[in-house]
């Protein structure tokens, strides 16, 4: 049965092309399931970002602040992750 998720084209460079095609080489996972992959992983920090775009809509004024706290909130994140 065919799949009823959303289907996106996708063109990528030549030389991400070949970076999928080596790491799908190696670990024998197709090049869709690692770009999935991938995106689940990135998801919530789209997220993220897209409730700080919103609020600075929402708030101009704060805008600086609000940004300045998004980098924050990703620095101390990444730092978690590493350490």
């Amino acid at each position: 049965m065919p799949s009823r998720k959303p289907r996106v084209a996708l063109t990528v460079p030549d030389d991400i092309n070949s970076t999928l095609d080596r790491l799908s080489d190696l670990t024998g996972t197709p090049k869709t399931k690692l770009i999935i992959d991938m995106l689940e992983e990135y998801t919530p920090i789209l997220e993220r970002a897209i409730t700080a775009l919103e609020s600075i809509q929402a708030d101009k004024e704060k805008a600086p602040l609000i940004a300045k706290q998004f980098a924050n909130d990703l620095l101390l994140e990444g730092t978690e992750k590493l350490g």
